[in-house]
């Protein structure tokens, strides 16, 4: 993998649960870690939900392997600027841990 190809700064994410003052678990995002990756936009498409459109893209986003990204799972997100990414599938694409490879959504109404 070539270093310069990684030239986005991403911050993961994690979910945690705490709870409101009407004792309602609600999630927290906590950041996990900022890495360098390369984010490509594979696609998008328009639906029509609730008499609304909804746009939604999926995004492809390689990490360097490492013991913070070998733990990412659909759990997790990826916020890259003002975009917040959610993970829908992770995979090291060759077994080699050289790299991690996260398919995205990013939705916005």
């Amino acid at each position: 993998m070539q270093a310069g190809k990684l030239r986005e700064r991403l911050t993961l994410q994690r979910a945690d649960t705490d709870q409101n003052r009407a004792g309602e678990e609600v999630a927290i995002w906590e950041d996990l870690a900022e890495r360098w990756g390369a984010v490509e936009t594979l696609g998008g498409r328009e639906l029509a939900k609730a008499q609304q459109v909804v746009a939604e893209a999926t995004t492809k986003v390689t990490l360097r392997y490492d013991s913070t990204t070998s733990t990412l799972s659909v759990m997790d997100r990826i916020a890259h600027g003002d975009r917040t990414l959610e993970i829908n599938h992770v995979a090291d694409p060759d077994g080699r841990r050289r790299c991690m490879i996260c398919l995205c959504r990013e939705a916005a109404s």
